[in-house]
């Protein structure tokens, strides 16, 4: 059984892989390990909907992370084009998230 180009147990396209795409590959991998080890942390600390409406911005996040990187002309992404379309559902995304964050405080207060 294949998955993509890789079949389960064949590690043959990582042997003779540069250093920079292991230190890359550990990077990914530790990034990922804090990401769900602080999303465990923070349902546990924090109500699971003030959570789910702050991973509501990870997209968010994202964007103007590709905004900031396609204005500075990196050369190793590709740049991405934004219409007026997603700049409107990225501010709608950011509205919903600040209303329903700042209902729960009005609530508690």
């Amino acid at each position: 059984m294949r998955i993509g180009p890789y079949s389960p147990g064949e590690f043959s396209s990582f042997q003779g892989m540069p250093a920079v795409n292991w230190i890359l590959l550990i990077y990914l991998g530790l990034n990922t390990v804090l990401a769900y080890g602080s999303l465990a942390l923070a349902i546990k600390l924090t109500e699971a909907t003030r959570v789910s409406v702050i991973i509501t911005l990870n997209p968010i996040i994202t964007f103007v992370t590709m905004a900031i990187l396609t204005r500075m002309d990196v050369s190793w992404i590709e740049p991405e084009s934004f219409s007026l379309v997603s700049v409107l559902g990225a501010l709608t995304v950011l509205a919903g998230a600040i209303l329903v964050i700042s209902a729960g405080w009005k609530k508690k207060a």
